[in-house]
């Protein structure tokens, strides 16, 4: 199946139970809460290898906040990810300049609805 050396786990953002430089690649999904963003970046930086890579994988609805009018695809993630006002989300700017700050390499994408956060060698 090609599966063999892929991990999934449960668990917080901030508590990773794999020793330091470990992951060569670390895919983490859902939402981050701007409050715990630099805890989580630490963690996430401890457990990646020199030169691993971090993948933070989001519907772009959670990062941004549309005006109208709207296009049909932001109707639809507005529709598929509705954000509360009073939700404690990033936006894709705050995301982009802390993961600068952690990573040698910082390139983010959008595919469809989805944005990808990839930051590549993490810094020590």
């Amino acid at each position: 199946m090609g599966l063999d050396e892929v991990s999934i786990l449960d668990g917080t953002f901030e508590d990773i139970p794999v020793k330091n430089d470990y992951l060569d690649l670390l895919i983490v999904t859902g939402n981050i809460k701007s409050d715990c963003l630099d805890s989580c970046l630490g963690e996430w930086q401890r457990v990646i290898g020199a030169k691993g890579t971090l993948a933070i994988v989001t519907p772009t609805a959670l990062l941004a906040k549309y005006e109208d009018p709207l296009e049909i695809g932001e109707f639809i993630e507005q529709r598929e990810h509705p954000r509360l006002e009073s939700e404690d989300s990033l936006d894709l700017e705050i995301l982009t300049n802390e993961m600068k700050k952690y990573f040698e390499m910082v390139d983010v994408r959008q595919v469809v609805h989805i944005t990808v956060f990839r930051g590549f060698n993490p810094l020590t």
